[in-house]
């Protein structure tokens, strides 16, 4: 069963309908295909056929659904928890604010991604659970990986790829900020690389945006600092100042030297900023439980930090591009609580890990700096001995004991 009638309170015209036990605002071309997936399991998607799991984070998860004939991008939003109650309770659900501002860039034609509708179930209550769905892009890739899967197998890219790419995603900025609308979660992750003539660059995640508005020059420099922050790990100097020329000479009537000169000074500055800013946030990671990082009890009074991924594997090291649980652990560390050996290699599943243990029994707080100092080299990028667990043991009357587990890199 369902009704519907028409939401004038939106960016652009939609719809709002009731389909089974949700209720959803939607475009009204989506309309009859929404009325037709009540067999669709929003909250279980992981025992449904037609879905296919993209991502997940603590917030939400991300999945390709194929609804009759069309196929959808599909974010599940978990109830949030403390301070993310209060937020949603003042601003409202993420999901509405995302359709809101894709539906106000469709309407102007923007590249960003076409939004379908969002819906809470109907037992839900204020804090979820929601679903925002949008129209899927393909074939594309993010712009990381399309970047990465133009080289060569030495790693080298012609000049004009890099141009292409680069003026491509200057002029998809320039034209978001001259058209009012500022993203404020950009990175190449979220912005899909479509292959044509032109290369179309499509902005996707825009829960953060802020939209019809003039932007301000500050929040230029920031959003160009954003992608400097990227473009610093993969490409040259001459292509960086490629993409802030290719902004500039859209967004700027009459561009001189001195203009570009206080540009690149003030988005240098801001891309250091936020690196450092950025850097030390994941540095706290590694003492706590996240998808990165975990706590574990072992037995005989054991205790200790394991590595369980990177954010950004680095190329050419076995070690970052690991994919761990705490189980795995339990299951590794085994042999070495119950013998009391220091082996030369762990063992996850099929993977054989060669390994180097550093331990100090006199309370030294010596493998601690080391454990946080290896992960800082690896969230910068830097290859060398990856810190994968540091255990301790405290007794009555001695000293802490440590031990500092080292990945020996192998290539990859």
């Amino acid at each position: 069963m369902s009704s519907s009638s028409t939401d004038s309170s939106s960016a652009s015209e939609s719809v709002r309908l009731s389909v089974g036990e949700w209720g959803w605002v939607a475009r009204p071309e989506w309309v009859p295909t929404l009325r037709e997936a009540t067999a669709i399991p929003w909250l279980n998607l992981r025992e449904c056929s037609v879905a296919q799991l993209l991502k997940e984070n603590d917030l939400r998860s991300v999945w390709r659904v194929t609804m009759g004939e069309r196929a959808v991008i599909a974010k599940v939003y978990r109830r949030p928890q403390g301070w993310g109650k209060f937020k949603l309770s003042v601003t409202g659900p993420g999901c509405r604010r995302e359709f809101m501002a894709a539906a106000w860039c469709r309407d102007r034609q923007l590249p960003v991604v076409r939004p379908i509708a969002y819906g809470r179930a109907a037992r839900g209550s204020l804090f979820g659970p929601y679903v925002y769905l949008t129209e899927e892009i393909a074939p594309a890739r993010s712009l990381s990986s399309y970047w990465l899967a133009q080289c060569d197998e030495l790693g080298r890219r012609s000049r004009e790829q890099d141009n292409a790419i680069v003026v491509a995603v200057a002029r998809m900025l320039a034209e978001l900020h001259e058209a009012g609308f500022c993203p404020t979660d950009l990175h190449a992750e979220n912005i899909l690389m479509v292959e044509g003539e032109p290369l179309r660059p499509i902005l996707v995640d825009l829960h953060k945006a802020r939209w019809n508005i003039r932007v301000h020059p500050v929040f230029r420099v920031s959003n160009l600092a954003d992608l400097n922050q990227w473009f610093q790990h993969h490409a040259g100097r001459t292509d960086r100042l490629r993409f802030l020329l290719a902004y500039l000479n859209i967004t700027t009537e009459t561009l001189t030297r001195k203009t570009v000169r206080n540009y690149v000074k003030d988005v240098a500055e801001v891309t250091g900023w936020k690196f450092e800013t950025l850097e030390r946030k994941r540095d706290k990671r590694v003492w706590g439980d996240n998808r990165y990082f975990a706590r574990i009890v072992l037995p005989n009074g054991w205790t200790g930090h394991v590595f369980l991924q990177a954010r950004h594997p680095i190329r050419g090291s076995r070690c970052s591009n690991l994919k761990l649980t705490p189980l795995d652990w339990a299951a590794a560390l085994e042999p070495l609580y119950q013998s009391g050996s220091l082996p030369n290699e762990l063992t996850f599943g099929s993977q054989r890990i060669q390994i180097r243990i550093e331990r100090t029994d006199d309370g030294s707080e010596t493998l601690r700096d080391r454990w946080q100092e290896g992960h800082r080299q690896v969230h910068r990028g830097q290859i060398g001995p990856v810190p994968l667990a540091l255990l301790e043991r405290e007794q009555p009357g001695k000293p802490t004991e440590r031990l500092l587990i080292l990945g020996q890199e192998e290539q990859a």
